[in-house]
């Protein structure tokens, strides 16, 4: 029996357990319409509950193979490209990325989010929501489009004018399927959402390579984005057809209370991109698109691989800790438990990879880009803390302080700015690597102060997640040191890169299964145990 349609109709739920005794806390009473009155609602409850935690694993794992597929198909996509195009080419695709990634933040004025927040949101207003959400996308494409010229100037590239102009037709196509995808996501409905997202990168990468190998250059890149984001979107429609059917009704009145969560959401995304992505544009304006196309393949493994990953867990802990509200205590042992498992599947790659750069970004990229190994090691200790970090917006989120983090935000952003800026000028790509370190210890402040504000966790138990995060992979970094000191000068890239992943993973399992006290890992250790335990006896 589904136990999700059983958690709706309590007579199911009451059918389903009641074979089961009541807990003791419930009241005898001689009245039996009570008595079944109390035990439909312990049984309601405990569907509830079960019915919850069912679905929530369901969309984890559909989430799970969604982000790892679009992660992985993201680092070939780039991998390829940087092999067939020239660096110059790899910049100008740098640059393209990052304009928008600006004009992204703006995208549905964070109005899917807050009709996954909102509850009992009526068929009129996710109407009208959705009609919005396409006028502010197509409004975005139209910005592009106006400041294509503009742009082009500013980087000095006569070439990105008309790709930008191709670029604004993908802010329109996804405008469609916005809020498709949020009733999805709202329902925890996250084996379509994926279905979508998969066919989308696996297209983007065929599409993307094929484009580069018949010699179209850096529009490889937006032909492949543009192909494949008119078939993520019409995936999106028809798998969310029964979840949500747009009617031809628009109500402002039906927007405003999605609106003041939204706008703040968006005002927060701004900000974010500002701290996060102004060492980009620093590099680009001062240095040009050579040296950008290095930084921003760093970037891409050290700093975003994790962002894509770590919504494995972060999106289904939105709607999940959104459905908790009124309860702080089960928030707050979710959104530490969340931070903590983040931190450690981020930490040994993070850790590993930063101990050898070198030998990842020529055998990933080819030689011409070893030289960014510096800017990529400390890259990656940017991106162990932003993935520690990450959940801090799902909590906020759900909890509905999104103000409180855009202003602490806007505040780690007039530090930041200036602070990449002067270190651009002085280091270049290292010095604009050193910046987002400084950003983001001030990004783990933020988290800090949010934590504490909102679900009154102390700095000392926040700070304590990413240590016992970290302290598995520390044997495991010792090896790769030594490896390093006494590493044999005839071996391949190839050869390196393989014996240091085996051996250092061998290490860490062992790491992880003797220090590592994370509920989630005990819990895992206590079945193998079990399993293997059962297996002996048979």
């Amino acid at each position: 029996m589904d136990l999700h349609l059983c958690a709706i109709c309590p007579s199911c739920c009451f059918e389903l357990f009641g074979q089961i005794e009541p807990s003791s806390n419930l009241t005898k009473s001689r009245n039996s319409t009570l008595v079944r009155s109390q035990r439909t609602v312990y049984f309601y409850e405990k569907a509830l509950v079960l019915s919850l935690r069912s679905t929530a694993a369901g969309a984890a794992k559909w989430t799970a193979l969604s982000t790892v597929v679009t992660a992985a198909t993201n680092l070939l996509i780039f991998a390829f490209l940087a092999r067939l195009l020239t660096q110059s080419e790899m910049g100008l695709i740098a640059i393209m990325v990052v304009v928008m990634a600006l004009v992204d933040v703006f995208v549905g004025l964070g109005l899917p989010a807050a009709l996954i927040h909102r509850r009992g949101v009526t068929s009129r207003q996710a109407s009208s929501v959705h009609w919005l959400v396409v006028g502010s996308n197509s409004a975005c494409g139209l910005l592009l489009i106006l400041l294509a010229g503009l742009l082009s100037d500013f980087f000095s590239q006569p070439d990105l004018k008309m790709q930008l102009i191709v670029v604004a037709a993908v802010f329109v196509i996804n405008g469609f399927g916005q809020i498709p995808k949020a009733s999805l996501e709202k329902r925890l409905q996250f084996g379509r959402v994926a279905s979508a997202e998969i066919s989308y990168a696996v297209l983007q990468l065929v599409a993307a390579v094929a484009f580069a190998h018949f010699g179209f250059g850096s529009w490889s890149y937006v032909l492949a984005l543009v192909l494949s984001s008119a078939v993520r979107v019409s995936l999106w429609a028809y798998l969310g057809r029964r979840t949500f059917r747009p009617r031809f009704v628009f109500g402002w009145s039906s927007t405003k209370p999605f609106l003041s969560f939204g706008v703040y959401q968006a005002a927060d995304g701004l900000v974010n991109y500002l701290t996060n992505n102004f060492s980009a544009i620093a590099l680009g304006k001062i240095l040009g698109p050579g040296p950008l196309s290095g930084y921003t393949l760093a970037y891409n493994v050290a700093v975003q691989l994790p962002a894509k990953v770590n919504p494995i867990i972060t999106r289904v802990a939105f709607p999940l800790m959104a459905k908790m509200q009124g309860e702080q205590s089960r928030v707050v042992r979710t959104y530490l438990q969340i931070n903590r498992i983040c931190a450690l599947i981020s930490a040994p790659v993070l850790i590993g990879l930063a101990l050898v750069s070198g030998d990842f970004m020529s055998f990933m990229y080819g030689e011409p880009y070893r030289s960014y190994e510096r800017e990529f090691a400390i890259l990656c200790l940017v991106g162990l803390l932003r993935a520690y970090g990450n959940p801090l917006g799902s909590m906020l989120n759900a909890t509905g302080r999104v103000k409180l983090g855009f202003s602490l935000n806007s505040i780690r952003a007039c530090l930041s700015i200036p602070i990449t800026i002067w270190m651009t000028i002085e280091w270049g790509s290292l010095g604009a690597a050193l910046s987002m370190l400084i950003s983001g210890l001030l990004g783990f402040c933020v988290g800090a102060i949010c934590s504490r504000v909102v679900l009154s966790v102390k700095l000392r138990t926040y700070a304590a997640g990413l240590f016992w995060a970290v302290l598995p992979a520390l044997p495991m970094a010792v090896f790769l040191v030594g490896f390093q000191l006494f590493l044999p000068t005839n071996l391949s890239n190839w050869t390196n890169i393989s014996i240091q992943a085996v051996v250092a993973l061998f290490i860490y399992l062992i790491s992880i299964w003797t220090l590592c006290r994370e509920p989630f890992i005990l819990s895992v250790k206590s079945r193998i145990i079990r399993n293997v335990l059962e297996f002996k006896r048979s």
